[in-house]
């Protein structure tokens, strides 16, 4: 008896996992800097979501971006998460990141293994078409995405970051 509930004990928790996984499939990255970064003031910072649904066979998926500026290029870095963000460093201002804002820069993907993907402008931001196939062998792949852009200063240019976002495919 007691081996038997273990049993059914054991393919309950499956069975949950399961249904977990496959409704998890575009959320946010939690960790340290996870807004992203950009400027408080004149701008903002950069956000990024999903546009439907990872699914095999959606050829229409995409990640859209708000980017708060005059953006003058936009690029989706696709890859695999890092375990822990990479902080990066650097000027602010004109030719620089765009701030000073709270948020920290950091990169979630990892540059030794990702592809750029370029933005097509969008009012008020940029669309990635990251078409699915519909391969029974990318079931369960998870990879992040982040956005990096270039606003327009009258100065010259800095560049700001988005959040990052893990999608799962199902």
């Amino acid at each position: 008896m007691r081996n038997e509930l273990l049993s059914v004990a054991r393919s309950t928790l499956v069975t949950a996992a399961i249904a977990t996984a496959v409704t998890a499939q575009c959320g946010f990255v939690s960790s340290p800097g996870g807004s992203g970064c950009g400027s408080s003031t004149p701008f903002g910072i950069p956000t990024i979501a999903c546009a439907g649904q990872p699914q095999l066979g959606n050829q229409s998926f995409a990640v859209t971006a708000r980017v708060p500026c005059a953006m003058s290029a936009s690029a989706l870095l696709l890859g695999n998460c890092l375990g822990t963000p990479q902080l990066i460093r650097g000027p602010f201002g004109a030719n620089g990141f765009c701030g000073p804002t709270e948020a920290v820069c950091a990169l979630y993907v990892d540059v030794a293994l990702s592809v750029v993907i370029p933005g097509t402008a969008t009012s008020g931001g940029a669309s990635f078409a990251i078409p699915v196939p519909n391969d029974p062998g990318l079931r369960s792949l998870r990879f992040c995405a982040q956005e990096w852009n270039l606003c327009t200063l009258p100065t010259g240019s800095c560049l700001g970051a988005s959040q990052a976002i893990s999608i799962t495919l199902m």
